[in-house]
């Protein structure tokens, strides 16, 4: 893929968006995709009686905005930058320039669709089958997974607020900092502010999915 991003990055610079910025709002026409250089995105759903739930987290080296380009329907949600954000923007143009420099892109793109699929069924079950301690335990145990931490894997960091994590689950901030507390009284993880290091991070998956 790092060949594939370098020579996207020669056909047009990336874009910038500061935290609050929207890529791209629900209804739009879906015209571009994205691949994120940096930063963090969300993407949400708004409701008819205005409520949003929160669907999906995008971080660096990840492909969205993807599935409603290629059915060619307006946009099913809306994208915000949580944090500043590098952006590559994929249009038609650029996207066949790709395909045919590298005709392995679409099966690239392909599943990286399928492993978002896979994330929205995964916090559908999650949401319906564990309680709240659990799911910030499954949210904790799939970011290190996916290799967003620091540290090490023996004693991975993982830097969200408590806020952030009930956003991306949709749960109350109450409800976050008593699970979070409920971890810790185990002894699977401490927290700083805005750091959260697994101190046991066998018994904390053991713990999830159990």
């Amino acid at each position: 893929m790092k060949e594939i991003v370098d020579f996207m990055l020669t056909q047009q610079p990336p874009r910038h968006y500061g935290p609050g910025e929207i890529l791209f709002s629900q209804g739009d026409e879906a015209t571009e995709f994205y691949y994120l250089l940096s930063g963090l995105s969300l993407t949400y759903t708004i409701f008819p009686d205005g409520r949003e739930r929160n669907m999906l987290i995008s971080w660096p080296g990840r492909i969205f905005g993807a599935s409603t380009f290629f059915e060619k329907v307006p946009r099913r949600v809306c994208a915000i930058a949580i944090q500043p954000c590098e952006v590559i923007v994929i249009d038609q143009r650029l996207y066949d320039s790709c395909c045919v420099r590298y005709p392995e892109f679409p099966n690239i793109i392909l599943r990286e669709i399928s492993k978002d699929l896979g994330t929205l069924f995964d916090e559908l079950a999650d949401a319906s089958m564990v309680n709240a301690e659990q799911r910030v335990a499954r949210f904790l145990c799939r970011r290190v997974v996916s290799g967003q931490y620091t540290g090490t894997k023996d004693r991975p960091e993982l830097h969200y607020t408590q806020e952030f994590i009930a956003n991306v689950l949709g749960l109350s901030r109450m409800s976050v900092s008593q699970a979070v507390a409920g971890l810790m009284s185990k002894g699977w993880l401490e927290t700083n502010y805005g750091m959260i290091r697994l101190l046991d991070p066998a018994a904390l998956r053991v713990y999830a999915y159990g």
